[in-house]
């Protein structure tokens, strides 16, 4: 039977690697995708991606899990925008998750802080949703019927993926459902 498990993590080195690892190790994934391009996981070039992706690649490596790339490398940026300006959104972005978890991020009312005047002026909003339409096209490729895959992306992505891989799972934003009616 098919298992798709999504699980979404918070760039900028908000993940922490030992409770990611926790995470793959209890859904055991068959086969691993991870935010990284397929051309750069064959180049052994993964020093521009967030370091949560590349220990979510190594972790796969270790145990002998097929794990592939999936992103689509694409200036995102609106017009006039920087390297600069993105990093300033990482800045302004850290001190508001500052008391949070990264696990909060599955959080709608957190997504929504998060989700500033100035995160929005810094994208192009055409241009990442053709990003996304992107890396869906990949995941469908590397997709096995019969194979648990977890795949393991930016929360940015959440909304586009819940959309349109419907059969997928969210752990994480059911174990927060789980936590609300306690």
């Amino acid at each position: 039977m098919q298992e798709i498990i999504i699980i979404w993590t918070v760039h900028a080195r908000l993940t922490p690697h030992k409770e990611l690892a926790r995470i793959l190790n209890i859904y055991n994934p068959e086969i691993l995708l991870v935010e990284i391009t397929q051309a750069d996981i064959e180049k052994d070039n993964m020093e521009k991606y967030p370091d949560e992706m590349v220990f979510a690649f190594l972790w796969a490596k270790k145990k002998n899990i097929p794990v592939y790339g999936f992103d689509y490398s694409m200036n995102t940026l609106a017009e006039g925008k920087t390297e600069k300006d993105n990093q300033a959104v990482i800045k302004e972005q850290k001190k508001i998750f500052m008391g949070y978890s990264w696990k909060d991020a599955n959080r709608q009312e957190i997504e929504e802080i998060l989700d500033t005047a100035t995160a929005k002026a810094l994208i192009n909003s055409k241009k990442v949703a053709q990003r996304d339409k992107e890396m869906m096209k990949n995941i469908k490729k590397i997709i096995k019927k019969n194979k648990k895959t977890v795949i393991v992306t930016g929360v940015g992505h959440l909304k586009f993926f819940e959309k349109h891989i419907v059969e997928a799972r969210f752990p994480l934003r059911e174990e927060k459902k789980k936590t609300k009616k306690i």
